[in-house]
């Protein structure tokens, strides 16, 4: 951390903890391995009452730690830290999920990649597997506007080196994102009405109808903690995409396409709850009908996370 490059551009690293203390820990540990050097970190902790705050301050004094009185979600959480870095000055933002390790290389890579070319405005990292260490298991969103659903992400050829130049996309992962700081001066911060999910993408989404291109960069490596075997959605899962993508949709969906992708969206959703209530699974039915509801009614933010049973994703 520091300056010892005057001609590399300043970033900003932001990570969320929410009593997570043991991931966060073992992130920033990973950072130090860096071989960019004119960078910050900021620690936004989102109203964590496992006492993990304090012990990371201690063990990490460099550290910019701003403490949340509650939780704002993956939205909330980094705009705090955010509008902080570009008080400071900085040129790019890096987002870093905190259940993360980089590769030493990650920030050159991407600012290889993103600083020769004006017109592009965000780059993301590869994500690979923790348990699987050479297989890719997530990096971007590309969409097919007509059915809302996302296209098929190029693991296989990312993993094993077909695909090793940058590739233009309609998002990137939030979980290794960086963005410069003119991208955000012109199309604003995260959208906290989605608190977490698609937040990311609408950003991106968001920059390129601003006139930047969007690209990953198979080069940049982090480890996330996501398993390769996803299984079934949580219940605040259901609730949240239900909401989340009907909102993307409704803001970004080129207009089109809007009347085809509710219709389908409704039927696929129709059929999905019937599927949930005769395998006695109606609190998932509920779920998708409450996301129906709360986008109607413009519920955002938290909405009814409450009312749920614990998400898998942390915020």
């Amino acid at each position: 951390m520091g300056t010892d490059s005057a001609r590399e551009p300043k970033i900003y690293i932001i990570t969320i903890n929410w009593n997570q203390g043991e991931d966060t820990t073992k992130c920033l540990e990973s950072l130090k391995a860096l071989d960019y050097k004119n960078y910050e970190i900021i620690l936004v902790d989102n109203g964590s009452i496992d006492g993990s705050p304090d012990r990371i301050a201690a063990k990490f004094p460099n550290v910019m730690l701003m403490r949340n009185k509650e939780n704002l979600g993956f939205a909330g959480g980094n705009n705090v830290g955010i509008r902080y870095a570009l008080s400071r000055g900085t040129d790019y933002i890096f987002l870093l999920n905190n259940d993360t390790k980089v590769d030493s290389g990650v920030l050159r890579e991407l600012i290889n990649v993103a600083e020769p070319d004006a017109k592009i405005g965000v780059v993301g990292a590869v994500n690979y597997s923790f348990e699987y260490p050479d297989k890719a298991i997530t990096v971007c969103t590309s969409f097919n506007w007509f059915t809302g659903f996302t296209k098929k992400e190029p693991l296989e050829a990312i993993s094993k080196g077909i695909i090793s130049e940058p590739q233009e996309v309609h998002g990137v992962t939030g979980s290794s994102l960086l963005i410069k700081r003119e991208v955000i001066e012109r199309i604003g911060m995260l959208d906290e009405r989605f608190f977490i999910y698609y937040e990311d993408t609408d950003w991106c989404v968001r920059a390129r109808k601003a006139g930047f291109r969007v690209l990953y960069v198979p080069k940049a490596k982090i480890w996330h903690k996501i398993s390769i075997t996803f299984g079934e959605k949580s219940v605040k899962e259901y609730y949240l995409y239900t909401r989340n993508i009907l909102l993307f949709m409704a803001k970004d969906c080129p207009k089109v396409f809007v009347p085809s992708f509710f219709l389908f969206y409704i039927i696929k959703n129709f059929v999905y709850s019937l599927k949930f209530i005769m395998t006695g699974k109606a609190e998932y039915a509920k779920a998708i009908f409450l996301g129906f509801v709360d986008f109607l009614s413009g519920n955002f933010g938290e909405g009814r996370l409450d009312q749920f049973v614990s998400i898998k994703r942390s915020i």
